[in-house]
């Protein structure tokens, strides 16, 4: 279910932002924009097939933990 909501809406807003971005050759932006879709579109995908994604919150905090040089 979460991969049909994503895929109408994606679709929707990728009409909307891409097609600009294409036509006035913004290509940073409209690559940075398609990138990001893709990887919304699969983690919509992943979660439907119940597959576990990992937190990022933990690696976060240990890099900064390590550059503010904080021990737990």
């Amino acid at each position: 279910m979460i991969t049909l909501t994503f895929t109408i809406f994606g679709s929707i807003f990728a009409k909307k932002d891409l097609v600009p971005l294409y036509k006035n050759e913004e290509w940073v932006g409209f690559f940075l924009y398609l990138a990001l879709l893709c990887l919304g579109l699969t983690i919509a995908i992943l979660s439907d097939f119940k597959v576990q994604i990992p937190n990022p919150i933990d690696p976060i905090r240990k890099l900064i933990e390590f550059i503010l040089g904080i021990e737990e």
